[in-house]
């Protein structure tokens, strides 16, 4: 995968434990990361990843819905 970190050892594409590459915005999941997982495997990863990458854009839309000095307050974090 073009600009994500790949692994030294075997080329295949480094994610943290929600499947995010170092790339921001860029997640993967499946053979890509994991070359022997099966079907099953491959969509848990998946839907892990679909998971972390939801939770990434909703916080990407409510920091650039509510600037940093006006968080806290009203029970807004």
């Amino acid at each position: 995968m073009v600009g994500a970190g790949e692994n030294p050892g075997n080329g295949l594409v480094t994610v943290d434990r929600q499947g995010a590459t170092d790339v921001p915005g860029v997640w993967a999941a499946g053979n890509v990361v994991h070359p022997r997982a099966q079907v099953v495997a491959a969509a848990g990863a998946g839907a892990t990843a679909g998971i972390g990458m939801a939770g990434w854009l909703i916080e990407q839309e409510r920091s650039s819905a509510v600037p940093d000095q006006h968080r806290g307050a009203g029970g807004v974090r």
